[in-house]
């Protein structure tokens, strides 16, 4: 019986831990990318309309383990500040998950409370002005203060973005709590290899009592199990498992969470309407507008930051000349260095500049358009087929992915070419810059899931397969 058991149950876990490592970890991994980006979307609408004040240290700090933002009291008169910090904090945490924690079932236990502390931080689920927790309040308030009088796509960015934060906040929370459960079980079935199983273990003693099978792995632990810490709350459980009048009870209730169910496709699948998958990728990009218009005024200061040095006799006559006959100034030229991010190759770019800030004002009234439904724009890509408009923000992201290249090399064009004492005055765009990765990845995410669910339908009914 004891052995029928304890196999049952090595098997059991052997088969959890598989489904975490291939199923759990990639969803939460996903989960958790998915979420920064939403988080910085969201926190960089805030930050534009004032509503929270950014640290400016924030840059400065290094993060080298997962740590909550508080999440005590403050007055409304700091709840700019305030905020600006925690939800400045709370991003790049998730961030420091993203990019250096890795997932596995190693992981300590003490990491996993963390990061389920951490993703707490805000109550997504039950996002509102009302909540009793400050920073979920306080969060609530700013951006039902920032819907306010907002256009349709400011509105739609900010309730997308909340309502994926509450989604991926409890897939990660689900996520971890699955690890953590079988982190207990796996402490608890290694104490029964490794004391319970062995031949030093007093079994005629122990199952006298609970505190007689206590006071036996006390003994042996420092001994079997050394260097490994004595967890008294999990150890209890075992220690029902193993004596308590209901133990065929508690086991069975064990074996039965431990089972994995894996998930089958439905004979039977709702139809899923193609038109509105790609036009969803239309809409996503009414957020790279709003990268768009930062990035433009950063842009247009540091180019006048370049010319105001130009103060020589020469230039000042030229400037003259050109003011007493009316002659327009002559294009701006800045040749920059593309980096090629897959060869390191370098290859220099000459960007014509009035050109090139004209052509993002275009794309950004475009889009902006575009991504509000009813307007002109999103009626006229509306009336297309799925394939015109596929090929449509296809090469948006194309164009737009060059539009990016240029803007990263433009930016360290203006901060190696201006003079040491005006550097101060240099905008950085990288805060802007990843917003915009962030719009174009989903964007082209929600393009990719379109043309796989097409290719898949097309297959199947190819090979005669009728899905209802």
């Amino acid at each position: 019986m004891e052995a029928d058991f304890n196999q049952q149950l090595f098997s059991a876990l052997e088969a959890y831990a598989n489904w975490i490592n291939t199923s759990v970890f990639p969803k939460l991994d996903e989960a958790y990318h998915l979420h920064l980006t939403c988080i910085t979307n969201l926190f960089d609408v805030l930050e534009k309309k004032a509503l929270i004040a950014p640290d400016p240290y924030r840059n400065d700090k290094r993060t080298t383990d997962i740590i909550a933002p508080e999440g005590t009291a403050y007055s409304e008169g700091d709840r700019s500040t305030v905020l600006g910090a925690r939800t400045g904090e709370y991003e790049a945490m998730v961030d420091y998950v993203c990019n250096y924690v890795k997932f596995s079932l190693d992981m300590k236990m003490d990491t996993l409370n963390k990061m389920l502390v951490l993703n707490r931080t805000f109550l997504w689920s039950s996002f509102s002005s009302n909540s009793p927790k400050p920073n979920t309040r306080g969060l609530a308030t700013v951006v039902n203060i920032a819907k306010n009088g907002a256009p349709g796509m400011t509105l739609s960015l900010l309730n997308e973005n909340v309502n994926i934060a509450s989604t991926t906040s409890e897939d990660i929370e689900k996520g971890i709590t699955t690890v953590l459960r079988y982190k207990r079980e796996a402490y608890k079935a290694d104490i029964r290899k490794r004391i319970v199983l062995s031949s030093e273990f007093n079994n005629e003693k122990a199952y006298q009592s609970p505190a007689l099978f206590q006071a036996e792995l006390r003994t042996l632990f420092p001994k079997l199990m050394p260097k490994i810490p004595y967890a008294s709350e999990i150890v209890d459980e075992l220690i029902k498992e193993e004596t308590a009048a209901n133990k065929a009870e508690l086991r069975a209730k064990l074996l039965s969470s431990l089972r994995v169910v894996e998930e089958t496709k439905k004979s039977k699948q709702a139809e899923i309407d193609t038109h509105a998958m790609i036009m969803d990728a239309v809409r996503t990009m009414g957020g790279i507008a709003e990268s768009y218009e930062v990035i433009l005024g950063k842009i247009r200061e540091n180019h006048n930051v370049l010319e105001s040095e130009k103060n020589s006799f020469m230039d000042k006559l030229k400037k003259l000349i050109r003011s007493i006959f009316g002659i327009e100034d002559p294009p701006v030229d800045y040749e920059v260095v593309i980096t090629d991010s897959k060869t390191n190759a370098k290859r220099k770019e000459t960007i014509h500049f009035n050109q090139f800030v004209a052509e993002m004002v275009k794309r950004a009234k475009y889009y902006a358009a575009s991504a509000v439904k009813g307007s002109p724009a999103y009626e006229k890509l509306n009336s297309q087929s799925d394939q015109v408009i596929f090929e449509f923000v296809s090469k948006q992201i194309s164009e737009n992915n060059r539009v990016y290249v240029l803007l990263g090399a433009l930016d360290e064009y203006f901060k190696n070419t201006v003079d040491k004492l005006n550097r101060s005055k240099i905008k950085g765009l990288k805060m802007e810059l990843t917003t915009l990765k962030n719009v174009l990845q989903k964007v082209n995410q929600q393009r990719a899931d379109f043309a796989s669910y097409v290719e898949e339908k097309a297959q199947m009914k190819s090979l005669g397969i009728n899905e209802s």
